[in-house]
């Protein structure tokens, strides 16, 4: 990401900010200004970025400005700000260093769960008629996969093309 778009650098993270890698936890370390004596009185040493944002995932603000606790935790892991984190589990919570990674945003189209108003009960399978319709989008071209009688030789089709275009193992999960 543009430094326009992150103001605050992964260097300042650090100033501010540890992670333990194993739990995915954020905490606020103790500020050595000494106006900063009442800061450090409620929030030295105590867990931060324990907010609940809209999508689901931890959030928390740094001078005024809102941040998801996963990107926080990636740049001051690896010292820069990806396009997009994703978390390889599909659990927006799970803030462990293990579970996130950089990705570009058609990676991340390929790691992502089933979709809520999905009626077959499998990503690239629907219904059409007394057949079953697999297909797959793949760098934003949908590709027809065939038509079958049993929705399992259309699931395994799917699964087939979700291996040949090399699909991340928890696509499709259900959520």
């Amino acid at each position: 990401m543009t430094p326009e778009l992150h103001p605050v650098t992964p260097e300042a993270l650090h100033k501010l900010l540890t992670h333990d890698p194993d739990t995915g936890k954020l905490f606020w370390k103790r500020r050595h200004d000494p106006d900063c004596d009442s800061w450090n009185k409620q929030f030295a040493f105590a867990e931060a970025f324990t907010n609940p944002h809209s999508k689901g995932y931890l959030a928390g603000a740094i001078f005024g400005r809102t941040y998801l606790a996963h990107r926080v935790i990636f740049a001051l892991h690896y010292g820069y700000w990806p396009e997009i984190t994703d978390h390889i589990n599909g659990v927006r919570t799970d803030n462990r260093i293990c579970n996130l990674r950089s990705v570009t945003p058609s990676e991340n189209q390929r790691n992502r769960r089933i979709s809520k108003n999905n009626k077959s009960g499998f990503t690239g399978v629907h219904a059409s008629g007394e057949k079953w319709v697999a297909q797959i989008n793949r760098n934003y071209k949908y590709r027809y996969l065939g038509r079958f009688s049993r929705i399992e030789d259309a699931v395994a089709a799917r699964k087939e093309a979700e291996r040949k275009y090399d699909f991340h193992i928890y696509h499709s999960r259900i959520a």
